[in-house]
């Protein structure tokens, strides 16, 4: 039986984004940075809106961060590295 796996919280500050997430996840990440809401980037990239809801769950999940102060900074830091 295989143990949960639970993902430590990480530096975001010492994350490299381009090796952490997929090209997909790193599209959605740079439009909800860039302020805009689900439904937006839904049709940006032709996705659903839920499809876009999961993705930026994972990342969020992936980068460690929770709450959306924390979700904003880690974001900033992230993309002005990418």
């Amino acid at each position: 039986m295989a143990a949960d796996r639970v993902a430590a919280p990480r530096d975001p500050g010492s994350v490299d984004p381009a090796t952490l997430l997929s090209a997909r996840e790193l599209d959605v990440l740079s439009l909800a940075a860039e302020g805009q809401d689900n439904e937006q980037i839904a049709a940006r990239l032709t996705l659903s809106v839920r499809t876009v809801e999961r993705h930026l769950q994972n990342i969020y999940a992936e980068l460690g961060v929770h709450g959306r102060a924390a979700r904003t900074a880690a974001v900033a830091r992230l993309l002005s590295r990418a």
